[in-house]
């Protein structure tokens, strides 16, 4: 039984568009643009990754976005969440492992994403599906798109709602930061990104609030997440735009009856686990994914 107070979902990952620069990823965190599973991210700061090809675009689907009779368990996020797990074949059957049932687990983060992008995503779910909403400090850093909610989805995002498409992890442990340029990041990440964070917050957050409310509206189980933060390294430095979105994250789980898992400082990672303050790399992963599948099978008897 997972030790946090609320239980948790964690579903694993497609992902698409043009990756943020070693730079730009660290400092968003987990973006907060508006590239979505199937689109090429808009955002300014969506650059091709120094050393590191773009990510290439999906297939589209056809037909039935699931299959009949499955369970689908959904992490929203953008590329922090896309790095957490190792895959989503991996990831359910960690779920299995842990006593779960078998399910449909899907990890959508993708790089840049937005809550409004989230939200679009949301509509083409079916109902009863579990939706894991990630947050981060890079989910606040960009203001949100206009009326990308609202657009249709693609026959990519459709897609990778129905798990046709696996995680294409964009760091590995056989290459990461420094030391001294994860320093060079979060001292970065202070002077430049943080007014950005100050400056989008408040938008960002009604973004949050209406994604809730759409994953309700829908019929979804929805739940709020906190993913990774490379804590070893960062320290306290990073305490006080954390709180604030730890603590409206709690206010808003309170107020609107869904949970809110945060259990960084729980998993153990490792400095080395990470390749820059927000992505993981293995064994970071597996960690992080066992935990996860531990939540999601708490989450699932709970709603029973």
């Amino acid at each position: 039984m997972p030790t946090s107070t609320v239980p948790a979902i964690v579903l694993l990952t497609a992902t698409f568009g043009l990756v943020l620069a070693a730079l730009a990823a660290a400092l968003t965190g987990c973006g907060g643009g508006d590239a979505a599973p199937g689109a090429t991210a808009s955002s300014p700061a969506a650059a091709s990754e120094p050393g590191a090809a773009p990510e290439p675009a999906t297939t589209a689907a056809t037909g039935d976005p699931l299959p009949p009779a499955a369970q689908a368990v959904y992490l929203l996020g953008g590329s922090a969440a896309r790095e957490c797990v190792e895959s989503n074949a991996a990831w359910g059957a960690a779920i299995r492992a842990a006593g779960g049932p078998e399910v449909l687990a899907v990890d959508l983060g993708a790089t840049n994403q937005s809550f409004s992008a989230d939200r679009r995503l949301v509509r083409g779910m079916p109902k009863g599906s579990v939706v894991l909403i990630g947050v981060s400090l890079g989910r606040y850093t960009s203001p949100p798109p206009r009326a990308l909610g609202d657009k249709p989805l693609t026959a990519e995002a459709r897609a990778a709602l129905a798990g046709e498409v696996e995680i294409r992890h964009r760091y590995s442990e056989k290459r990461i930061q420094t030391d001294e340029r994860k320093g060079e990041i979060l001292e970065l990440w202070l002077a430049e990104r943080y007014e950005l964070y100050r400056r989008n917050y408040e938008a960002n957050h009604e973004e949050l609030e209406r994604l809730v409310r759409a994953c309700r509206d829908r019929g979804l189980r929805v739940a709020l997440l906190e993913l990774p933060i490379n804590l070893e390294f960062v320290g306290d430095r990073l305490d006080d735009p954390r709180e604030r979105y730890l603590e409206d994250c709690r206010h808003l789980a309170a107020v609107s009856s869904v949970p809110f898992l945060s259990f960084v400082e729980e998993v153990g990672l490792r400095n080395t686990e990470f390749y820059d303050l927000m992505h993981l790399v293995e064994p970071g992963r597996q960690k992080w994914q066992v935990r996860l599948a531990e939540e999601v099978v708490a989450l699932l008897d709970a709603s029973r």
